[in-house]
């Protein structure tokens, strides 16, 4: 407890013990209203004077001077920055927009100057003594005895921490009325005197607000972590959060009990007290000993106090402990760098190589090389010390080094020992094994180096530009990766990530490092960025192909790429949505393609390092004039749509490469038939077939036909190995001579009326009116023979007609 809270305590059980011996017995009132009076002053002393055990002023003042004249940390709160009479309120009062600037002490000299502070303390001490004389008649030597006290407390209380003198209030206040009490006229309580009923007032006035400055809600108020935290926000935004060994933080812990107010959440909250035992010294911390609090900021647990602010969070102190020495500074020279929580990540440290006054600011990065910190996790902990970095831009490069030495490792998770770089747009992570480490794109594998890590300190280099991600090892590169996944987050993280049982590590660590400027290997030479090149525009030449057509899939706008690298183009040809693995050039043949098929054609462009996202261009073979097309993918009897009817018998019927290749034989007519309803003789009709004569008939006309019948009339064309002859009906009209078996020829019918024209390969070869009836409406096409060595045999590519005209072969959309 507090010097003062004792002095007070010891006069207040020594004056009402003698007042209550001297006051007479028959007077039960007035005994009991002073054992009532008693024990509410002992009780309210007891309560919110009560410090934690280990807390002892003496230390505690000590080690604040040695932080100042050792460390050269300035005390963020000058101790006079209060009003003397703190039992009635307790505010602290902030002088300066920089609690270091000197220069404030003149503008606020009035706060400031301690001289005037204890010169008010003597006046309070004076007048006391002087109610004790003069009014409640106490002897000189009792006055003396309490000014002197008194004066002491005054002097240390103000030297210790914020807030003591309000211990002082307590003590003379009290004092004072225990005497109104006792020199009340004729030894009774006489509530009419003016001067008893100031001090019952004062005490009453001075124990609520004395609570309240402590305890109750208004405590968000007037709270010494609230206002300071709140002026650091406002005055100094741009600065970096620091952490010092301050002494305010102990005094805020000490009359909060244990809390500290939070700006995020606007309400006190605080922290759960650890082991002690289990604390390590500062240089060799465990990761279990990192606190949680219920949904607000993590504390990190050292073995010394720490005061910190920042700007997103509050202002707080570490759990408190003694010091075996008062004046020991912290071991290593580490400080502890408190930052900003992310929600979802369980604390944040940044260790901070101490900077002896004088010297400058040293990068956080260069720590001395006897400095090392060892962490270490252990059963389902999870530990992970990160650092969010806004400024990581991907199109510029990031790097992270760590140097360290790997203490233990773990059974096979590649989240359990972990150093990770995030710049916002990739993730690279490195995973430390004792004899290799694992290289990652986010959670996919990309390389594994062999090496020693556990025996010797190594120097761990990643660097990012675009999506190069390459790996440094005491200066020599290991790996390289090209990184696809998609990260959001900007930060460095090391440590434990998992909660898997019995995956644990421990590791020594030099110093961890990162630079925004760049990706940078350690030569000094920039890490070269990968991009991928930009997509090109492409579509299919023809804008609309018709069957016969090559496709070509032309790239109308380059790719280009970020790093000027020169793009190559890989092609995919896709049709009616199924991938045609051995088209892989930018044109497919005719050959491969049928009338109403859609082919879709993917580019995806390369660097010579990264594929660039794929550009589509998409086409119909346009089915044109036909009303049905037979590409002979399959037999046209086996189509699965509207298939051909077959009569006779073949002796070959096979479909090969878009082919289809017949043959008859002896006496056995074999000939395809399709029923079509809608031919009209007044619209007209067409039929179209593309063939290559292997053997013809002799003389036989029925032995190798193509014949189209509208219902009214019936057009025919009979083929012959060097002829083919054009019939009405069974009526020969004329005779066209031409090589049949010479290569695949087209050969087109169309009826309209009674006009039958004929072409081959697009140009006319007869034109006769018909006149024999011809009831049926159907296409036929094969051996309708019946006569011995009358056979044929031929290859076809196609057959398709038409009931929506008699159609040119210029003609080539519906009419």
């Amino acid at each position: 407890m507090a010097l003062t809270n004792i002095v007070g305590l010891i006069m207040a059980v020594a004056l009402a013990v003698y007042l209550f011996l001297a006051t007479p017995r028959e007077d039960i009132k007035g005994r009991r209203f002073l054992l009532a009076v008693f024990a509410v002053v002992i009780l309210f002393n007891g309560y919110i004077l009560w410090a934690p055990g280990d807390m002892y002023e003496p230390d505690l003042m000590t080690y604040r001077n040695s932080a100042s004249d050792s460390f050269g940390v300035p005390r963020m709160i000058d101790t006079v920055n209060h009003f003397t009479f703190e039992g009635f309120l307790y505010v602290p009062q902030m002088g300066s927009e920089h609690w270091w600037d000197h220069d404030s002490l003149t503008r606020h000299w009035w706060l400031n100057d301690d001289r005037i502070a204890r010169v008010v303390a003597i006046l309070a001490i004076t007048l006391a003594v002087w109610f004790m004389t003069k009014l409640f008649r106490a002897s000189v030597g009792i006055g003396l005895a309490a000014a002197i006290l008194w004066a002491g407390s005054v002097w240390m209380v103000a030297t210790q921490h914020p807030g003591g003198l309000r211990h002082l209030g307590i003590a003379v206040l009290g004092t004072l009325a225990l005497f109104a009490i006792a020199k009340s006229k004729y030894g009774q309580i006489n509530l009419r005197r003016p001067i008893t009923i100031l001090l019952y007032s004062v005490l009453v006035m001075q124990a609520i607000s004395g609570i309240w400055a402590v305890f109750a809600d208004g405590r968000q108020t007037f709270s010494q972590g609230e206002n300071v935290a709140e002026w650091v926000e406002a005055n100094c935004p741009d600065e970096p959060l620091i952490i010092y060994p301050d002494y305010a933080g102990i005094t805020i812990a000490a009359y909060t009990g244990g809390q500290f107010f939070s700006l995020e959440s606007q309400k006190d909250i605080s922290y759960v007290q650890m082991d002690r035992q289990r604390l390590n010294p500062i240089s060799s911390f465990l990761v279990n000993d990192v606190n949680i609090t219920d949904g607000e900021e993590k504390l990190l647990i050292t073995n010394y106090p720490f005061q910190y602010r920042g700007i997103e969070g509050v202002i707080g102190v570490e759990p408190l402990r003694s010091f075996g020495s008062a004046v020991e500074k912290p071991e290593g020279e580490y400080h502890i760098y408190r930052v900003s929580r992310e929600p979802d990540i369980l604390w944040q440290v940044k260790l901070v190589p101490y900077t002896p006054p004088g010297t400058g600011t040293v990068p956080w990065a260069k720590a001395t090389p006897d400095d090392t910190v060892t962490v270490r996790t252990s059963g389902k902990d999870v530990g992970i010390f990160i650092y969010s970095e806004p400024r990581f831009d991907n199109s510029v490069g990031s790097t992270a080094e760590i140097r360290m030495k790997l203490l233990e490792e773990p059974q096979s998770s590649h989240d359990a020992a972990l150093f990770v770089l995030q710049d916002g747009t990739r993730e690279g992570k490195i995973c430390f094994f004792s004899n290799r480490i694992e290289i990652f794109d986010q959670n996919a594998l990309k390389a594994i180096h062999r090496m020693d890590a556990i025996s010797q300190f190594h120097t761990y280099r990643l660097a990012i530009a675009g999506r190069n991600f390459q790996v440094f090892v005491d200066s020599r590169k290991v790996a390289s990766a090209v990184l696809s996944n998609t990260v959001p987050k900007k930060a460095v993280m090391f440590g434990d990530a998992t909660d898997v049982a019995n995956e644990n590590s421990g590791a020594q660590i030099k110093y961890i490092a990162y630079a925004t400027e760049g990706a940078v290997a350690p030569s000094g030479e920039p890490v070269k960025p990968v991009n991928p090149p930009a997509a090109p525009v492409v579509k299919i030449v023809p804008d609309l192909p018709r069957y016969g057509d090559d496709l070509v899939c032309t790239v109308t706008t380059e790719s280009t790429d970020p790093e000027g690298d020169p793009v190559s183009y890989s092609y995919a040809w896709f049709k009616d949505g199924i991938l045609q693995p051995e088209l892989t050039t930018d044109t497919v043949d005719a050959s491969y393609t049928e009338w109403g098929e859609t082919w879709r054609c993917v580019v995806t462009p390369n660097d010579g390092i990264l594929d660039g996202p794929s550009a589509e261009g998409e086409g119909s073979i346009d089915a044109g004039i036909w009303t049905k097309f037979s590409g002979m993918q399959v037999p046209p009897d086996a189509e699965p749509t509207s298939p051909w009817q077959i009569s006779g018998v073949f002796e070959t019927k096979d479909t090969s490469s878009g082919a289809l290749t017949i043959k008859t034989v002896d006496a056995n007519p074999g000939y395809f038939i399709h029923t079509e309803d809608r031919f009209d003789n007044n619209i007209g009709s067409t039929v179209e077939i593309k063939m290559k004569v292997f053997e013809g008939p002799e003389n036989d006309h029925d032995a190798a036909l193509l014949s189209l019948q509208d219902g009214m009339r019936e057009g025919k064309v009979c083929f012959f190995e060097n002829r083919i002859e054009v019939l009405d009906g069974n009526a020969l009209m004329e005779t066209h001579e031409m090589d049949t078996r010479d290569g695949f020829h087209a050969y087109r019918l169309t009826v309209v009326g009674d006009r039958f024209t004929v072409h081959v390969d697009g140009k006319p070869t007869a034109v006769i009116s018909l006149t024999n009836a011809a009831p049926g409406k159907q296409i036929m096409f094969g051996d309708g023979s019946i006569a011995e060595e009358e056979n044929f045999s031929a290859q076809v590519e196609y057959i398709g007609y038409s009931v929506n005209g008699s159609l040119t072969p210029q003609e080539t959309t519906q009419q």
